[in-house]
């Protein structure tokens, strides 16, 4: 993926569409999370964000500054994340991919969870994630929130609820042929 990526910043320059550049700046940016290239991947993606707000051209915002929250979380800077989460929120809230909220609804409540300790919080964003993946249509991801719901009600002690929500992800992991998730969510039903 990095040799891709270099060349791709070599012909960057050449590149005079402004989507088109700020669409390399987000496969750059996703690029960089994946190789845990930290340093650079906050540089890349504030040049995405720079350059979409200068052009007025918001395509791709949501996932730009979803993909800041991710960074700063990564570097621990939990409260930036959040706010980056949410105007990732907006973003996308205001464009045609509407749906794409759930990305950073269920990154907010995996700080909420995982860093703040606050499961009933998390919770709440894991079913705002949830409600937006059915109303869309979004099979695939359903499967990962039920999962994180059923993983917060083990962490509340509700194991019945636990069971409950584990059992669907599990299933619609199935049904959606991910096994990555199928296997996570049975071994999370072997702790209930």
């Amino acid at each position: 993926a990095m040799e891709v990526l270099s060349s791709v910043e070599e012909e960057l320059p050449m590149v005079t569409d402004p989507r088109i550049r700020i669409f390399t700046q987000l496969v750059k940016s996703r690029t960089l999370i994946s190789a845990g290239d930290l340093e650079r991947l906050q540089i890349e993606v504030k040049k995405g964000i720079e350059i979409s707000l200068y052009e007025g051209i918001n395509d791709f915002l949501g996932d730009l500054y979803n993909i800041r929250g991710i960074s700063e979380a990564m570097f621990g800077n939990y409260k930036v994340a959040l706010d980056f989460y949410n105007i990732s929120i907006d973003a996308f809230r205001k464009s045609d991919r509407e749906f794409e909220m759930v990305k950073p609804t269920n990154n907010i409540g995996n700080l909420y969870n995982e860093i703040y300790g606050r499961p009933k919080t998390a919770l709440d964003y894991y079913y705002r994630s949830y409600e937006i993946s059915e109303k869309y249509g979004l099979t695939s991801m359903q499967a990962t929130f039920l999962n994180n719901i059923g993983e917060v009600y083990f962490t509340l002690q509700d194991y019945e609820s636990a069971k409950e929500y584990l059992l669907k992800a599990t299933e619609l992991g199935k049904v959606t042929g991910d096994k990555r998730l199928s296997f996570l969510s049975t071994v999370n039903l072997g702790m209930v």
